[in-house]
């Protein structure tokens, strides 16, 4: 990628995890609009990272509306413009990058698109980075929660079946409520509270704790 001042600005304050992986995620951003904070700091370079993809998902769930079959595992993206696909396939590569997407977005979107917020969680580059700089202990409690996110939870793997019909066997799947370490919780389908557990230490790197509570 050609060389991105501001990019390399916010990979030298907060890319301490990987600068050069942070610069090609920043300058990925701008390709889609994304501007940063110039002499922002490290907490401000996250926020604004965090926030815009924030804002992307929900502008592309606003442009889903206009195309049939939006939001389910078999919608056909062939009926979409070159460059609406071009568009989507391009954030929805950043938005699930294992670094610097925001935590839970891959299991989001593990069965095709999902309609609705992302998870309400930060990106492992933002835990990493404060974790490293000892920012987490005191007030926080040494949590990775660094600063609250003004987004409630939400219930993820939550896509609209594809048409009604037919009953098959299996097990029953439930919505349940699993607390975590730290404060806060998550809402993750799974066919018993165990398996709730499981669901939520995958969706949160291993920080679901007993307290699980079926909702649905």
């Amino acid at each position: 990628m050609p060389y991105d001042p501001l990019s390399a600005a916010i990979a030298a304050s907060i890319g301490g995890v990987n600068p050069q992986g942070m610069a090609n995620f920043t300058q990925g951003l701008n390709s889609l609009g994304f501007m940063g904070t110039p002499g922002a700091s490290p907490l401000m370079n996250f926020q604004d990272l965090e926030g815009f993809q924030r804002s992307l998902k929900n502008i592309f769930d606003i442009q889903m509306q206009g195309y049939p079959g939006a939001g389910t595992p078999n919608f056909n993206w062939g009926q979409m413009p070159t460059g609406m696909r071009n568009m989507y396939t391009a954030g929805l590569g950043l938005m699930e990058d294992p670094m610097y997407g925001i935590m839970g977005t891959n299991a989001m979107m593990r069965n095709g698109y999902v309609t609705g917020a992302l998870p309400n969680y930060h990106t492992p580059a933002y835990e990493t980075y404060f974790m490293q700089n000892n920012q987490g202990v005191g007030a926080a409690g040494n949590d990775w929660s660094y600063y609250p996110i003004a987004h409630p939870p939400m219930v993820v793997n939550s896509a609209g079946g594809g048409g009604g019909g037919g009953g098959g066997g299996g097990s029953h799947t439930g919505s349940y409520k699993v607390g975590l370490q730290g404060g806060g919780d998550i809402t993750v389908n799974a066919s018993d509270p165990q398996a709730a557990i499981t669901n939520a230490n995958a969706q949160t790197h291993n920080k679901a704790s007993t307290n699980v509570t079926q909702v649905g």
